[in-house]
């Protein structure tokens, strides 16, 4: 398979996808398995140490990667890999921003991008509810139906703490029994 981005071009542009995964935090854990994974399997390149390399700041990625087709492909990987953080950061769609605009890279594909994944993740949370109205009584947790039922205000503390223990529970131990005549 032919690569736009190939040779000399795989490191510092996989010095820019660091960079632009970084609001603040180094990237999201899947957003650095989706890096790896690119870095890897795409570009055949596991002999990188993402955690060695430097990003390369928006200034120096332009100076760095000159061909127009080459800064198109880095900039769509980044829309990529920006997608992929959970939820969508202001810091991390300006990341993004720098980068494309310090390639002359502009144009509707972004914010196309941003706009269908904002958009398709409320119509699919929306479409879960809504296919789920009769066995979410069956598998809700009755001690937070009256407290949570709705939208929260305010970030909830307690409800947190609860929530993140379950990551603590052994493997398995949480499983749900619907009744079939529950099921279609």
């Amino acid at each position: 398979m032919t690569k736009i981005i190939d040779g000399d071009d795989v490191e510092p542009a996989v010095r820019a996808l660091i960079g632009a995964i970084d609001a603040g935090d180094g990237g999201t854990e899947e957003q650095r398995r989706i890096l790896r994974a690119l870095v890897d399997g795409y570009w055949e390149r596991p002999d990188l140490d993402l955690s060695a390399l430097d990003p390369i700041e928006p200034d120096g990625l332009a100076a760095t990667i000159t061909d127009p087709a080459k800064r198109r492909r880095v900039r769509q990987l980044m829309v990529v890999l920006e997608l992929t953080r959970h939820p969508l950061t202001p810091a991390q769609v300006d990341r993004v921003d720098a980068y494309a605009a310090a390639l002359g890279e502009e144009g509707p594909g972004l914010e196309t991008a941003r706009s269908l994944a904002r958009d398709e993740v409320a119509k699919a949370i929306a479409d879960y509810a809504r296919r789920n109205r009769e066995t979410f009584p069956l598998v809700a947790e009755q001690s937070l139906v009256e407290k949570y039922s709705g939208v929260l205000d305010a970030p909830d503390p307690e409800l947190a703490a609860r929530v993140h223990a379950l990551h603590d529970l052994p493997e398995g131990s949480l499983t749900v029994r619907i009744p079939a005549a529950s099921m279609r």
